[in-house]
C-alpha cells in the first residue's frame, strides 16, 4: 500500500470519528493540528469555597481557542477538541496554554500556564499525549494529532479565494441501448474499489 493510500485511509477514518470538529478556515491548504484538552488535576483554589471554576485558553496565529468553564472543580475534565492551522516548519515554535478561574464579577484569576514545544519528527495521524506541569500548581493533560494537508501530492487547482475548484466528473457511457456493461474494477481477476476524495 502506497504512502498516499495509507494516509488517505487514516484521514477518512479520522473524519468519520470526529464529525463534531469545526474547521474555521475550510478553504485553507494548511496542515492542521488537532489539540485535545483532556483534563487537569491538582489546580490551586481561587474561590472562597476552596474550589475554582477553571477553563483553558490558547492563542495561536491570531485565533483564540477556549474550553468551557467547569464550575467548582479542582480536577476538571473537558475532553474538548480544537483544530488549529499548523504551517510547515512550525514545530520549533511553542504552544502556550493558560488556565484561568472564571469570575462572574471582576477579572478572572490565573491558575497557571505551560509552554509546549512539539517534536520536530512528529508523525501524521499518530496521536501522543501527556501530563504537563503548570507554572503555579497542578497539571494539564493534553493530546496532539498532526494532520498533513498536501501529503506530498501536487495541489489541485484553486479559486482566487484559495478554495479547491470542482473536479469535472467524466460522462458515463449510455448502456440503455443494450450494449454490454463491463464489470467495474476488475483487473487480473481481482476487484478493486477506487474512492476519490
Amino acid at each position: 500500500q502506497s504512502t498516499w493510500g495509507f494516509l488517505s485511509t487514516q484521514l477518512i477514518s479520522w473524519l468519520v470519528l470526529n464529525p463534531h470538529i469545526t474547521i474555521k478556515k475550510r478553504c485553507s491548504n494548511m496542515s492542521k493540528l488537532q489539540i485535545t484538552v483532556i483534563e487537569a488535576r491538582g489546580l490551586r483554589s481561587a474561590d472562597w469555597n476552596g474550589k475554582s471554576d477553571p477553563y483553558v485558553k490558547l492563542h495561536w496565529l491570531g485565533e483564540k481557542y477556549k474550553t468551557n468553564v467547569i464550575y467548582g472543580d479542582l480536577t476538571p475534565v473537558w475532553n474538548e477538541d480544537f483544530l488549529v492551522p499548523w504551517p510547515d516548519g512550525q514545530t520549533k515554535d511553542v504552544l502556550e496554554f493558560q488556565v484561568y478561574d472564571y469570575d462572574a464579577l471582576g477579572s478572572n484569576d490565573k491558575l497557571g500556564f505551560v509552554q509546549i514545544g512539539l517534536p520536530e519528527n512528529i508523525q501524521p495521524f499518530h496521536p501522543f499525549e501527556g501530563w504537563y506541569t503548570l507554572d503555579m500548581k497542578g497539571e494539564l493533560r493534553l493530546r496532539f494529532l498532526y494532520i498533513p494537508s498536501a501529503l506530498g501530492i501536487a495541489p489541485s487547482p484553486t479559486s482566487a479565494a484559495g478554495c479547491p475548484l470542482p473536479i469535472p466528473v467524466p460522462k458515463q457511457p449510455d448502456y440503455s441501448s443494450g450494449a454490454p456493461v463491463p464489470a467495474p474494477g476488475l483487473a487480473n481477476g481481482q476487484a478493486s474499489i477506487v474512492i476519490n476524495i
